[in-house]
């Protein structure tokens, strides 16, 4: 079996900077210079596969995605596996949700062609999710969802 070389760089917080920026250029230049020492470079998020195409859409030489906390892996734009949960897992995440934060800031489904964000986010802007829509009753959903993400801002005393 061949030795496999690579580097799997996280999204926010690590290459994206407080404003979600990143200097484009110097990423093209320091992925091109790791593939020609035969590395593969991997963006890994918990962000969606929306978000992170439309992230790295300025970076062609970005192909390698592990997106939805692993749920999902596409290579070359091409989906090689996914694991999706239940609608019955789902509801039992967005009860516990609510009960536990009853206001986070965003909360989103990863499905496979859109985010899909809770009715009460309608007004909240969200530039990396090109393809979104709402829901009010996960029942409703017929998508495919890979991963639920809640993001809550906790202070710091």
């Amino acid at each position: 079996m061949g030795k496999y070389r690579f580097i799997a760089i996280d999204v926010d917080g690590t290459l994206l900077d407080d404003n979600d920026k990143f200097d484009v250029n110097r990423l093209n230049k320091d992925i091109e210079l790791l593939q020609r020492q035969n590395y593969h470079f991997i963006i890994a998020s918990g962000n969606s596969y929306d978000a992170l195409s439309t992230i790295f859409q300025p970076c062609p030489l970005v192909t390698e995605l592990v997106a939805e906390n692993g749920g999902r892996l596409i290579i070359n734009g091409k989906s090689v596996y996914g694991k999706t949960h239940s609608i019955a897992t789902l509801q039992q995440l967005y009860a516990f949700i609510k009960h536990t934060f009853p206001s986070p800031d965003i909360l989103s489904l990863s499905g496979k062609t859109q985010t899909i964000l809770a009715e009460q986010y309608r007004d909240v802007p969200v530039p990396f999710y090109p393809h979104h829509t709402y829901f009010s009753d996960l029942q409703k959903i017929i998508e495919p969802i890979y991963n639920l993400k809640c993001q809550i801002k906790l202070e710091r005393n």
